[in-house]
């Protein structure tokens, strides 16, 4: 299964580049979500172990702390190496116990950031970039999946339809009522089109197109302009648009491909890849309510309110 994310050596300078959007893009999420991360009686924080209740306040700064620091050490340490994954192991340990502190703290960007640090850590930048496009394949076709829904298709759906019309100066207010939910159900068809033609080398490029276009569509969907969504959500789909582009997207034919050495899966720290895979198939224990709505890419999909 791996095979079908392999598409050859992965240049040093792409691998550089895709730990330096993550690294950013974790730290931009952090930033706009802080209060999620430190200790507060605003809102009920639940603890994954009850245990963990009664530990002390400064706990949550602590995890906080080196979430940040771990993530920021990314783009100091530019060379793959024992330190690289040293700090990423920091912030899998860190991002850990800030969600065992409080359940809530399990977001789909953070899990997703989670699955990415797990990767660059247990495996050469050539496997772990084919277990990154996999990870990325798996929440476009899960979200798309969880979409085929009855409450997206008449609730969050005719919403979006309804902002974008806005944004376009059409009036929806005429229009039959079946209208705005088979306009709602182009979402999931983009969403799992562009997941499915990531996997085929014919259609990629047409796929990352698409792809690209939905996310520019979302952010003014979801923008102040439209439903005007909290900061997080824009971040992210920002994100996923430097994700395609360079999971997915053509390298440089003058880069120098990574070194041998760099090559090579760290022999201590080596995950089979078949378990990974495993963690990206878990979403479809969810119908079965045996795995998270959020951690299953359910993404503006209110089914779980059933």
């Amino acid at each position: 299964m791996i095979s079908w994310f392999d598409f050859g050596p992965v240049h040093y300078r792409r691998w550089r580049q895709i730990q330096m959007v993550w690294s950013l893009s974790v730290c931009a999420l952090l930033a706009v979500t802080w209060k999620l991360w430190i200790f507060q009686n605003v809102f009920p924080q639940v603890p994954a172990i009850g245990g963990l209740a009664s530990w002390p306040a400064a706990v949550h700064g602590v995890a906080f702390g080196l979430l940040v620091l771990s993530s920021l050490a990314i783009l100091a340490i530019r060379h793959p190496n024992a330190y690289q994954r040293l700090f990423l192991l920091v912030f899998l340990l860190a991002a850990l116990l800030a969600t065992g502190l409080d359940q809530h703290r399990w977001q789909p960007w953070f899990y997703e950031s989670m699955l990415f640090a797990l990767a660059m850590i247990c495996f050469s930048p050539s496997r772990a970039v084919a277990l990154l496009r996999a990870v990325l394949v798996s929440i476009y076709l899960f979200s798309a999946l969880g979409k085929f829904d009855y409450q997206f298709l008449h609730t969050v759906g005719p919403q979006f339809v309804g902002a974008g019309c806005n944004l376009l100066g059409i009036s929806t207010r005429d229009w039959p009522v079946l209208l705005p939910v088979l306009l709602s159900a182009l979402f999931p068809v983009v969403e799992f089109a562009g997941g499915v033609g990531l996997l085929m080398k014919r259609f990629r490029r047409a796929a990352i197109i698409v792809l690209i276009t939905m996310h520019l569509g979302l952010l003014l969907i979801l923008g102040p302009l439209g439903l005007n969504h909290q900061p997080a959500v824009l971040l992210w789909n920002v994100s996923f648009i430097f994700q395609v582009l360079l999971l997915f997207g053509r390298q440089r034919a003058d880069d120098k491909s990574a070194t041998p050495e760099e090559n090579h899966d760290p022999k201590r720290l080596l995950q089979p890849s078949y378990l990974f895979v495993a963690l990206l198939l878990l979403p479809l224990l969810e119908p079965l309510g045996c795995f998270d709505h959020w951690l299953s890419w359910g993404l503006y999909s209110p089914r779980n309110s059933r």
